[in-house]
């Protein structure tokens, strides 16, 4: 019962802890970048930066939001999908993972601060903010805000996987249903809704990288390259990694139903031709030839329907999930280039 009552406190503590922190963080920033208005300043690379502020607003939200996300999917998969030994095999999958978690978070922490450090200029002489202690002092909201990236990285990574994991394990194959599989369906929404969250901090950080790319030069336009190949490569890979392996399974689990299907025709088809049999020879005839005709419009049904809805309409949401970073990031360009 202890146990029961203080884990949620002690999460929502952790959760408000975060928030004000962040939020005091977030004033830093702003009043930082719009003080002393007179300073010589990249106005385009002012707006990116201050835009990028929001994500340390809008990042421990998004992890928020997954972490929620995240218990629908698992409540659905132990209670209604997956059954043992399936069930063994993916948690097995999350204990494995669970053991690469600190490289990840860790990894845009490092790139950060690589960047900070190498690209000290950019903060100087772009952003207009001088070099004194107080632009030192950037490096602690960096530093929270890759923090937070780099648990969204995880949060990403972690779905991702899990999602591959559970696609191999669809087999509530139905093709005469409104949805071939109810679990690839539910695979599909949730693993939408995580790119669709990725896809939200990506609008948000992506338009300081693209203008820091434009800004630096050497190791530091190289670690800012990397950090956008990695926050676009894995909201696309959220939805098209899972969209593949969804359709390979169903389409293993139907070519399964149309091999079984064969193989009834073709006993029917022998026994038509041969007409070895006890019985009537019209009444006989007649009966074999109406069930060939069903099993054969059955297969042809089937057949029509050779691609999984739920992969289709992943790969159709891909574009939905990208307008934003696209459009924040072709934003940031313009305002650098006529700012």
């Amino acid at each position: 019962m202890v146990h029961q009552v203080s884990s949620p406190y002690i999460n929502k503590t952790i959760k408000k802890s975060i928030s004000v922190l962040s939020f005091v963080l977030f004033i830093f920033c702003v009043s930082d970048l719009i003080s002393d208005p007179g300073k010589e300043l990249n106005q385009g690379a002012q707006y990116a930066a201050l835009w990028c502020s929001l994500w340390l607003v809008v990042g421990p939200q998004l992890a928020f939001r997954w972490h929620l996300k995240w218990g629908e999917f698992h409540d659905f998969l132990t209670s209604f999908s997956l059954q043992e030994p399936e069930l063994s095999v993916f948690n097995s999958v999350e204990v494995k993972l669970t053991r690469f978690r600190l490289l990840i978070v860790s990894l845009p922490v490092l790139l950060i601060v690589a960047a900070f450090r190498f690209g000290y200029d950019f903060f100087a002489s772009s952003l207009g903010l001088g070099d004194s202690s107080q632009t030192k002092f950037w490096i602690i909201p960096l530093v929270l805000g890759a923090l937070v990236a780099g648990w969204g990285v995880w949060c990403a990574v972690r779905s991702l996987v899990v999602s591959l994991a559970v696609s191999k394990h669809v087999g509530d194959f139905a093709p005469f249903a409104g949805v071939v599989s109810s679990t690839s369906k539910k695979l599909s929404d949730f693993c939408f809704g995580v790119a669709f969250i990725f896809g939200i901090g990506a609008t948000v950080v992506l338009p300081v990288f693209f203008v820091g790319v434009f800004q630096t030069t050497g190791l530091v336009r190289l670690i800012i390259c990397a950090l956008i190949v990695l926050v676009v490569g894995v909201t696309v890979a959220l939805l098209a990694f899972p969209a593949f392996a969804i359709s390979r399974q169903v389409e293993g689990e139907r070519q399964l139903y149309l091999d079984q299907l064969s193989i009834e025709i073709e006993h029917l088809v022998t026994d038509l031709r041969s007409g070895d049999h006890n019985s009537d020879v019209a009444v006989w005839n007649t009966n074999v030839t109406m069930r060939l005709n069903a099993l054969l419009e059955i297969r042809k049904h089937v057949m029509v329907h050779m691609a999984s809805d739920s992969a289709l309409k992943m790969v159709r949401r891909i574009p939905f999930v990208l307008i934003g970073p696209i459009g924040s990031s072709v934003a940031a360009w313009l305002a650098l280039v006529f700012g």
